[in-house]
């Protein structure tokens, strides 16, 4: 999938003609004049109630919900508009602010915790700049690159995922901050998330498999669809969240009930009949990779969305560790592999003559029809890129 490449080059925008460079070196002294007093004014007292306040959030020690919670912190005590760099203690004492302004000093608290979080902006658009593991495997998303990493991009909102954008014409090139330190970190993917209080979406999983009809009721907190729809369209980011959405959800105890006793062959299969089912979610090849909980509630998907399903419900279903389970990439195709747990399983895959990539053996929850765990489209190359 293609990555739409923004540049960041305030140099080549000096460079170029018909810029008046006083007024842009005036402008940027004071974004920086700003952000520096919002970075001086976070003291380690503020930080450890911050700390204090994510353990209560049941959210500490992931980076990626506290950016969303200062979004909406600064959400709600900005209550007027107001011109000109504003730092933190003027938005918390007078609740006057703008985007920019919220967004520095985002970047500022984001910085002073240590990760790596930067503004980069124009006259008519702003946003937050994440610089993201690579363990995300981000599929598609809009960044900016600066000193040699890239940063992909947020709306300073609640409702955008990362990466994508609410503008049809985006620019080419934004103006930027530099970082406070050297040191900072990058932002890793989700691996749990915070109880959900408020109204459930209650959805009905419907499947078959070996002539029998399986039915198990999720429970999906409707705040669990807003805040995982921030999150970048990626695999493993996705797969890793989708671990913490079944837990919300109630259906991992269910599930167990269900398999328990069957083989490890059957199990696996009835899990891969579950993410094909029609009835849960219709296959859709247009769709970009959502969070479980935005398939289920939406009820379409497509390879990409059937296997960070199923590679969730792998790993908290039947505990498969995390180097048993990879994604297997064709063009335009995505699937999973799975390393047998059983000598005996792995027998009769390859009795099966099933497809195989460096010991892992193929499931694709798009392939529909009479399939099984090992099956390959034909139409897919003998050799595929594994995805780690």
């Amino acid at each position: 999938m293609a990555i739409m490449v923004f540049v960041f080059a305030s140099t080549l925008i000096i460079r170029t003609g018909g810029i008046n460079i006083s007024t842009l070196v005036s402008q940027l002294d004071k974004e920086n004049s700003c952000f520096n007093a919002s970075y001086r004014m976070i003291s380690d007292s503020m930080i450890t109630q911050w700390e204090l306040l994510f353990m209560d959030l049941g959210i500490k020690d992931v980076p990626f919900w506290y950016v969303m919670y200062y979004i909406k912190m600064f959400d709600e005590i900005s209550h007027q508009s107001t011109n000109g760099c504003i730092p933190l203690s003027t938005i918390i004492k007078t609740g006057s602010s703008n985007a920019r302004s919220n967004a520095l000093a985002t970047c500022a608290i984001m910085q002073s915790l240590g990760y790596d979080v930067l503004c980069f902006y124009n006259d008519e658009e702003c946003y937050l700049g994440l610089s993201l593991d690579d363990t995300w495997v981000v599929r598609k998303g809009n960044w900016v690159e600066k000193d040699g990493k890239n940063y992909y991009l947020k709306e300073f909102d609640l409702t955008t995922p990362v990466g994508s954008l609410l503008t049809t014409e985006p620019a080419s090139r934004y103006l930027s901050l530099g970082a406070k330190s050297r040191d900072l970190k990058t932002i890793p993917p989700v691996h749990f998330l915070p109880p959900f209080n408020g109204d459930i979406i209650i959805k009905k999983l419907v499947w078959n498999f070996k002539d029998s009809t399986y039915t198990v009721l999720s429970l999906i907190p409707e705040e669990q669809v807003q805040w995982t729809n921030n999150l970048p369209p990626s695999l493993y980011g996705m797969a890793l969240s989708g671990m913490a959405e079944l837990e919300n959800m109630g259906v991992i105890e269910q599930l167990r009930s269900i398999i328990n006793g069957m083989s490890e062959y059957d199990g696996v299969n009835c899990l891969y009949r579950l993410c094909q089912s029609e009835v849960i979610c219709q296959y859709d090849g247009t769709q970009p990779i959502k969070s479980i909980s935005k398939q289920l509630t939406e009820g379409r998907n497509d390879c990409d969305g059937r296997s960070v399903m199923l590679y969730a419900l792998l790993r908290t279903v039947m505990d498969y560790q995390e180097d048993a389970i990879v994604f297997l990439s064709w063009p335009n195709h995505i699937a999973l592999g799975l390393k047998p747990d059983e000598a005996e399983t792995n027998q009769r895959l390859i009795n099966r003559q099933a497809y195989f990539a460096d010991g892992y053996a193929i499931l694709d929850a798009a392939y529909s029809g009479d399939t099984k765990w090992g099956d390959k489209m034909a139409r897919l190359s003998d050799t595929c890129e594994i995805i780690r």
